[in-house]
């Protein structure tokens, strides 16, 4: 996340977009590299990105598959 981010409003993006609940969220990560300090248009990314962190494997190849169709439909 950017440090000018509502916290609260983009965890209820990032739920709507993954279908997951509030508790499967950890802790934001705020910061940008000093590759990209100001190289990026302001709010180019106005959601943030998401990191997934998945500690099964038959759902990791699970949710690998998703991101490999995603890629190829694109």
């Amino acid at each position: 996340m950017y440090p000018h981010m509502n916290e609260n409003e983009t965890r209820r993006f990032w739920m709507e977009v993954t279908g997951l609940n509030e508790c499967n969220f950890g802790r934001p990560s705020y910061g940008v590299s000093n590759a990209s300090k100001r190289r990026l248009a302001y709010n180019r990314l106005p959601n943030g990105t998401l990191s997934i962190q998945v500690n099964d494997t038959n759902k990791f190849n699970k949710v690998m598959g998703w991101i490999e169709g995603v890629k190829e439909s694109v």
